[in-house]
């Protein structure tokens, strides 16, 4: 009797890492699975941002787009970004990558990254304005495409004016930061992303930090 219950605990101690490892499998290949969907909807919810933007006046684009961040977060990388907008119009910005995201724990805050130089310019010219940092950020909360708030963060940030032909910046600070609250009331109606400028931070001499308090309103 001792002898035929023995080995059948045996075996069912030795079963045991093979079923854990089949449920950690199953639970690999399932959470791939859904990020490589949620990858495919964050392209998918981008162009059709980017189509938003065009419709109100802001011509977006990038040289190359890809979508990273597995396991857990899903983050858009734009390398060589154009934008155009109404509100300059004949002016080109274009920056050498931008990067967002969401973390899969906190899908209401989406994350980004700036990297520099800004470049202004106009059509067919020559730079107007260049802006650069050391640290580039942005934070954005809520549920698009209406964000309840927007935050700047930019370290070691200057920005020269080439058309006056200054040696130095016009702004210089060791931290540059903008916040932004959706204003109560107000609502957008288009499905556009645009919030009118409120507020001036540029100062025309070197600060150790500016910042800049603002409700967001829609343009």
């Amino acid at each position: 009797m001792s002898n035929s219950t023995v080995p059948s605990k045996a075996s069912r101690r030795r079963l045991w890492p093979v079923v854990v490892f089949g449920v950690v499998a199953v639970l690999v290949i399932a959470w791939t699975a859904l990020w490589f969907y949620a990858a495919a909807q964050a392209k998918t919810e981008f162009s059709a941002w980017r189509e938003r933007e065009r419709q109100a006046g802001r011509q977006q684009d990038c040289a190359s787009l890809s979508v990273g961040g597995y396991p857990l977060a899903v983050k858009v990388h734009c390398a060589g970004a154009d934008l155009e907008m109404q509100e300059l119009p004949g002016y080109r910005l274009a920056l050498p990558s931008a990067a967002g995201g969401i973390e899969v724990y906190d899908p209401r805050l989406m994350s980004g990254e700036i990297t520099g130089p800004l470049t202004i310019s106009q059509r067919g010219g020559g730079v107007d304005y260049s802006a650069n940092w050391n640290v580039g950020q942005a934070r954005l909360r809520g549920v698009p495409p209406q964000f309840g708030s927007a935050t700047l963060l930019f370290d070691d940030l200057s920005v020269r004016d080439r058309v006056s032909g200054g040696n130095g910046p016009v702004l210089a600070a060791r931290r540059f930061e903008a916040e932004g609250r959706r204003a109560v009331g107000s609502h957008d109606r288009d499905g556009a992303t645009g919030y009118r400028r409120c507020g001036n931070a540029v100062r025309a001499r070197p600060a150790t930090s500016i910042a800049a308090h603002c409700p967001l309103r829609r343009a």
